[in-house]
């Protein structure tokens, strides 16, 4: 359920910035927060799933080092993440990209991150 609110997200963010342009700052301003809270509670969510579905795919002799593995993955995940989408954002913001046009604009991120939800969520309707 929160990976495809996180699915609706990824298409809703990078286009705010038309509402910008175009409304009332108020209702620009009411849109960003509620985004921002569906998001928050949806990674909330994925993590309470993550932990459930950790805590019952091994049995209680390997919990541990079960836990220990999704952590490590998690961590090392969670430091390569901001350099490695860094400079593919930077990258989709360069000169030789701007000819391109969609997908590999600034909204390149978005699309791949939406491509890996949506993998996630068929993923977990699949599983």
């Amino acid at each position: 359920m929160s990976a495809i609110l996180n699915l609706f997200l990824a298409v809703i963010i990078p286009n705010i910035h038309y509402l910008a342009v175009t409304g009332p700052a108020t209702v620009l301003w009411l849109i960003i927060i509620v985004t921002r809270l569906m998001f928050v509670i949806g990674a909330r969510i994925c993590f309470a799933a993550q932990c459930v579905f950790i805590s019952n795919s091994v049995t209680h002799e390997k919990l541990g080092r079960a836990n220990g593995l999704a952590v490590l993955m998690s961590d090392i995940f969670r430091a390569i993440s901001p350099a490695l989408t860094g400079t593919i954002y930077a990258a989709s913001l360069s000169e030789w990209t701007m000819f391109i046009g969609f997908p590999v604009d600034y909204n390149l991120m978005f699309v791949i991150f939406g491509g890996i939800l949506l993998i996630m969520v068929l993923l977990t309707a699949c599983l």
